[in-house]
C-alpha cells in the first residue's frame, strides 16, 4: 500500500508532497525492520529484503510518475501553444480577407465607371450610325467585350458584398 500512497502524494500535491510522505514511509519501513530484528528469527532476513525491494518499488513508481506528469505537462504545453498559433492565424486570416473585399470592392468600382462610359459611347456610335461594314464588327466587338467585362466587374462586387455581409437574401 506504502508506494500507491507515495504515488498518490505525488499525483495529486506534487512533488513538494513528497517531503512530508518520505519521513513517514521511512518510519513505517524503520519499524518493519526494527520488528524483524527483535523478532531475531530467520524470517526476520526476508522481511528486511522484502522491505528495501518495497522501498526500490516506490522509488520505481514515483520517478515514473514524474516522467509521466512531466510528457502530460509537455504535450499541454505544446496544445496551448498550437492553440494560440491556431488563433493568429484565424485572426491574420480574417484581416487579409477583410482588406481583399475592401480592396476589390474599391477598384471594382473604379473601373467600372469608365468602362461604363466607353459602352456608352459605343452605343451613342451604333445608334448614330453611318459606319463601315468592318467599323461596325468591329464596335460591335468592342460592345460585347465590354459587356462580358462588365458582367464580371459585377459579380467581383457581389461576391465582395457577401464576403463582407452586405447582402441580406430574401
Amino acid at each position: 500500500y506504502l508506494p500507491c500512497i507515495l504515488l498518490g502524494f505525488y499525483q495529486f500535491w506534487g512533488p513538494r508532497s513528497l517531503y512530508a510522505a518520505l519521513p513517514v514511509v521511512g518510519a513505517a519501513f524503520a519499524g518493519v525492520i526494527a520488528l524483524a530484528d527483535i523478532a531475531d528469527t530467520p524470517a526476520a532476513y526476508p522481511l528486511v529484503t522484502h522491505s528495501v525491494a518495497l522501498m526500490l518499488a516506490c522509488i520505481w513508481l514515483i520517478s515514473l510518475a514524474a516522467v509521466f506528469r512531466s510528457v502530460q505537462k509537455l504535450a499541454e504545453s505544446q496544445l496551448r501553444q498550437a492553440n494560440a498559433d491556431q488563433a493568429a492565424a484565424l485572426s491574420s486570416s480574417r484581416a487579409a480577407q477583410r482588406a481583399k473585399s475592401e480592396f476589390l470592392a474599391n477598384v471594382g468600382h473604379e473601373v467600372r465607371t469608365p468602362l461604363n462610359g466607353m459602352l456608352g459611347m459605343a452605343d451613342v456610335m451604333h445608334q448614330v450610325g453611318g459606319l463601315s461594314p468592318d467599323q461596325d464588327e468591329r464596335l460591335q466587338l468592342i460592345r460585347d467585350s465590354g459587356a462580358t467585362l462588365l458582367e464580371l466587374l459585377n459579380e467581383i462586387l457581389d461576391q465582395s458584398k457577401i464576403e463582407t455581409g452586405q447582402v441580406v437574401a430574401e
